[in-house]
């Protein structure tokens, strides 16, 4: 496994359908580097580094994503999995129907939820990584139970997140 720990999303986020001639990005993420981003995915890609999975977080949402060279072909290869946490307690971010709005036009999110607050959990061993978003059921209250909002597995010769 290579796992990549860094604080935001990596995976492109737009607001607007890119067909139209461009569309409006999150630049406090890697979208405002997006010439850095295609040099690292191309460089993991070219070298086929194995079991690449990014985990970011600090943006107030949980995104789980495909990450490819080319974000604007669908037909160009997933070469790495990303799961970008929520934090446990701060205040929601964007709200959830422009988030689902917005997944139209980001067909490499497999999940996108800025309704929750919480963490994401993996385990580990030779062949999978199983991903777990764990979510704080009411974030104000210190006695909340915390449940398991969406499950992922990632195998480790096929990159790519699936909901398990």
């Amino acid at each position: 496994w290579n796992l990549v720990a860094q604080q935001t999303l990596m995976a492109r986020f737009t607001w607007l359908d890119p067909a139209i001639g461009g569309g409006a990005y999150w630049t406090d993420g890697w979208d405002g580097y997006a010439p850095a981003r295609r040099r690292l995915l191309a460089a993991v890609a070219a070298k086929k580094v194995p079991g690449v999975v990014v985990l970011g977080g600090d943006v107030h949402s949980n995104y789980v994503a495909d990450l490819r060279v080319d974000f604007d072909d669908e037909r160009s290869p997933v070469i790495a999995s990303e799961f970008c946490g929520t934090s446990i307690t701060s205040l929601p971010g964007v709200a959830q129907a422009r988030i689902d709005q917005a997944r139209e036009y980001n067909p490499h999110l497999r999940y996108g939820r800025s309704d929750e607050r919480g963490y994401v959990r993996f385990d580990v061993d030779a062949k999978e990584l199983r991903a777990s978003l764990r979510v704080v059921e009411r974030p104000a209250d210190p006695e909340s139970s915390v449940v398991t909002a969406a499950r992922f597995i990632v195998e480790a010769a096929h990159p790519g997140p699936r909901a398990a």
